[in-house]
């Protein structure tokens, strides 16, 4: 419908997303999405232990939702360094094109049935 193709194409366009989990959960779509997108992700620290976990400046950039501030800075040093910044977009749209698709969630969780 229009307002997914509206959501994918700002993403298409972006060269750094931020996502953040709701409040006293984690596990929505919206890190996939924005991960398959091709921009940097900047997501809130996780703690839910997954398979294959994200790596910090590896395939996202994590922040703490609680320090903006901190936040602000990490997004000036990427958008002045635009070749690592697309070297970690990068590797991170990889990644989760490997390891994070549905069957790989699906096949997650029959191996523990």
């Amino acid at each position: 419908n229009s307002i997914q193709k509206a959501y994918f194409e700002k993403m298409f366009e972006s060269k750094i997303v931020v996502t953040c989990n709701p409040s006293n959960w984690e596990g929505d779509w919206r890190t996939w999405d924005s991960l398959s997108s091709g921009a940097l992700v900047f997501v809130d620290i996780m703690m839910t232990p997954i398979k294959n976990p994200l790596i910090d400046k590896k395939h996202v950039i994590f922040y703490n939702r609680k320090n903006l501030s901190e936040l602000k800075e990490k997004l000036i040093f990427y958008l002045k360094n635009p070749d690592l910044c697309k070297s970690i977009a990068k590797e991170g749209c990889e990644y989760a094109r490997k390891y994070h698709k549905p069957s790989n969630r699906i096949d997650e969780i029959l191996s523990h049935l």
